[in-house]
C-alpha cells in the first residue's frame, strides 16, 4: 500500500464520506488511486497508529 492509497483508504473509511475524488498526473497514479478502493478497511490498530502520529484536530 502506498502512502497515497493509505490516505485514500483512511478517507473512504470515514462514515461521513461516500466518495473521494483524487487527482493523478499519470495513468499509474490514477490506477494506484483507484486500487485504494479495493484495499480492506483499516483495522482499529492501524487507525490508532495513524492517530498517534497525527491526532485529530477536532474531538
Amino acid at each position: 500500500m502506498t502512502l497515497g492509497q493509505l490516505a485514500l483508504r483512511f478517507v473512504l473509511d470515514h462514515p461521513a464520506v461516500s466518495s473521494a475524488i483524487p487527482g493523478g498526473k499519470t495513468p499509474e497514479q490514477v490506477a494506484a488511486n483507484a486500487a485504494a478502493s479495493a484495499i480492506p478497511p483499516l483495522t482499529d490498530a492501524e487507525r490508532q497508529l495513524i492517530d498517534d502520529i497525527a491526532p485529530a484536530a477536532l474531538p
